[in-house]
């Protein structure tokens, strides 16, 4: 049976504690507010509630994998590539050592006040590492996404927050309640958050 995204908040929220699990595609909307606006008005609501944050170090990785590709993108684009060509060569990115230390910077300012961290960055450990591939085993979630997921699970979240629909769906037919930003925040603002 699958688990039901409002239960899951009234029970976090009658303990007084919601813990959420931010996915790399929240975390880069976090990053690039004008993508998803939803996503950046979640994570303050988050923060002004004073919920728990947490994402995985894989998702650190991932979208920083993004924002790199991003960036070369843009960078190529500008130097007047072909979009075609791009497509193929995606995998030589070449950034140098300074663009590198540039999109760094701007991804952990991002998640942080002042010294203080926004966002837990949860390490998994080896019985996490044993859960995630017992559900790339035993569930259609794809490799990466059952990191997301044991992650979540071993860090004690309540839900995990991504705009991903099928990691959403599988997630909560058996394993943590899941929803994307919007869809919590009308969930929230039903239960006057």
């Amino acid at each position: 049976m699958p688990i039901d995204l409002g239960a899951a908040l009234d029970a976090a929220l009658r303990r007084g504690r919601l813990h959420l699990y931010l996915d790399a595609n929240v975390l880069i909307d976090i990053l690039r507010k004008g993508r998803h606006p939803e996503s950046v008005e979640f994570f303050e609501k988050a923060l002004a509630n004073r919920w728990l944050c947490t994402s995985s170090t894989f998702a650190r990785m991932e979208a920083l994998d993004i924002e790199q590709k991003n960036k070369w993108i843009q960078q190529r684009i500008r130097a007047g590539e072909h979009p075609d060509r791009l497509l193929r060569r995606l995998g030589e990115r070449a950034l140098r050592p300074r663009t590198l230390r540039k999109l760094e910077t701007q991804f952990y300012s991002a998640f942080l006040k002042g010294s203080d961290p926004l966002v837990q960055w949860h390490r998994l450990d080896t019985e996490g590492w044993d859960l995630a591939t017992e559900l790339a085993l035993t569930t259609n979630i794809a490799a990466p996404d059952c990191i997301h997921v044991a992650t979540a699970l071993r860090a004690g979240c309540d839900v995990l927050v991504t705009w991903d629909q099928p990691l959403q769906k599988m997630a909560s037919q058996k394993h943590i309640a899941s929803g994307h930003p919007t869809d919590l925040l009308n969930k929230l603002r039903a239960r006057g958050y």
